[in-house]
């Protein structure tokens, strides 16, 4: 049997479609510069800090002992960096990524990379450069989160300290060298889901980004699948997110649109 760890953790993902194995760069605090009302992580007191020398041997550990048990009709479908806060503020993000590149590399080839990330650093050149030069040379998948089409609605689902242009203008300048994922949670918060409005922004928001040059490989639109601690948020029913899904989709032809409602991937 499974014995948990400190720094990773396998889970059965909904939109990975398989195992993922997750790797949290923050053990001793959540490190995060948004504050979601449906973040499933309050503010805590872990363990000890991360150190790049834990997460080789665990990952070995886990390579070499652990996962040969698993159940061989259940892939590992990437390994992603995510965990207690926003990975790429962490100051080891290269030694992570340099970590799981290794044990992908060794253990499982056909699995991807993943850096789940609230798009807040996207515009920092240190970490586009960083961010990109994986992309390039191992495949590397960014899944930058776009929670909102105007300032308001940003606003209420982030609660964050970086204005929504640099968001926006940030996944512009990454995206237009490094194609990325963007992610969109969907759900009500105090009994009221996304307006019409709020959606329609949306929907244009990325089709100008797209005529500005961005390149997206897909866009997700998810909604909440488990209780969020905070208890303002709910879960959007699946008409409404194909609703959404057909409102974004006629502005940005040919990009695939995925849907994840709370039990799962939807058909559109």
């Amino acid at each position: 049997m499974w014995k948990p760890l400190e720094l990773i953790y396998p889970v059965v993902s909904r939109r990975s479609g398989g195992l993922s194995l997750g790797v949290d760069l923050f053990p001793d605090r959540k490190t995060c510069n948004f504050d979601c009302p449906y973040c499933e992580i309050f503010p805590f007191s872990g363990q000890d800090p991360f150190r790049p020398e834990d997460l080789d041997r665990e990952l070995s550990e886990f390579f070499e002992v652990d996962f040969p048990s698993f159940p061989p009709d259940l892939p590992l479908r990437d390994l992603t960096l995510s965990g207690s806060g926003e990975p790429t503020l962490s100051p080891h993000l290269g030694s992570a990524l340099a970590s799981i590149r290794r044990a992908r590399d060794r253990h499982a080839p056909g699995a991807d990379l993943v850096v789940i990330t609230n798009s807040t650093t996207l515009g920092n050149p240190e970490t586009s450069e960083l961010l990109g030069r994986y992309v390039d040379e191992a495949g590397l998948r960014i899944w930058a989160k776009l929670d909102g089409g105007n300032e308001d609605a940003y606003g209420r689902m982030s609660r964050g300290r970086v204005p929504f242009r640099d968001i926006v203008e940030g996944i512009l300048s990454f995206s237009s060298s490094h194609a990325v994922i963007i992610q969109t949670m969907l759900c009500a918060l105090d009994g009221r889901g996304p307006s019409d409005s709020d959606v329609a922004d949306y929907a244009r928001l990325l089709a100008s980004l797209l005529g500005r040059g961005a390149r997206f490989l897909e866009i997700h639109l998810y909604t909440q699948a488990r209780p969020s601690p905070e208890g303002r948020t709910s879960p959007l029913s699946d008409r409404e997110l194909r609703g959404a899904a057909d409102l974004v989709a006629g502005g940005t032809p040919g990009v695939p649109i995925r849907l994840f409602g709370r039990s799962g991937e939807l058909s559109r």
